[in-house]
């Protein structure tokens, strides 16, 4: 907890441009055609990208996954405000079923410096492919996560270049997906679930 409370005291500090993500993920949630969007995002950490979004969007819901117990517990504590508006859940995006925890209909699922950690490639995927099949038709995949360089060569692990995740996001289905920030090694990348 001690680690925890650290990491989430220092992060923004050691690495501002989080904050214009966390603003860019909510102007996009704004855009949706959905009045009162239903979001997901996946290894919430402290709950920092789930309190911008929560006090940007007044009509948002929110359901948040992630595999530290003590990530859930301080995420609890700083999304107090907005208790009777979230749920959290502790899972393994590698092997538990953690979308049979979410509620539906989904409009937007989001995560912000985590999936590297996933692995590999192949989780990475997996994870995007388990989105698409839980997201409603016209919802937005936003993935905001530490790149490789583009020069850089294919690796084993989860940590991929930009290109390989619009790669994997368009093999799966999703429609006008792009990178829509880049600070170089930390960059977002955005899709959309087209009409059934």
């Amino acid at each position: 907890m001690d680690y925890v409370k650290s990491y989430a005291a220092s992060i923004n500090e050691r690495r501002p441009e989080r904050l214009q993500v966390f603003q860019h993920a909510a102007d996009l949630i704004d855009d949706l055609l959905f009045g009162s969007p239903h979001v997901v995002e996946l290894c919430i950490g402290s709950g920092m990208l789930a309190d911008a979004l929560l006090t940007r969007l007044p009509k948002m819901t929110y359901e948040g996954v992630d595999f530290s117990q003590p990530m859930i517990v301080l995420a609890k504590e700083t999304l107090t405000p907005f208790a009777d508006r979230i749920s959290l859940y502790q899972a393994d995006l590698n092997t538990d079923d953690w979308s049979g925890l979410l509620h539906r209909p989904i409009h937007a699922i989001v995560s912000n410096m985590a999936l590297h950690d996933l692995g590999s490639r192949e989780r990475v995927v997996k994870t995007y492919e388990e989105a698409f099949s839980i997201l409603e038709a016209g919802g937005l995949i936003f993935n905001a996560d530490l790149v490789k360089p583009a020069d850089a060569e294919p690796g084993t692990g989860a940590r991929l270049m930009m290109s390989e995740h619009i790669q994997a996001l368009e093999v799966i289905g999703f429609a006008d997906v792009e990178s829509t920030l880049d600070f170089g090694g930390y960059a977002c990348v955005v899709g959309r679930k087209g009409s059934a």
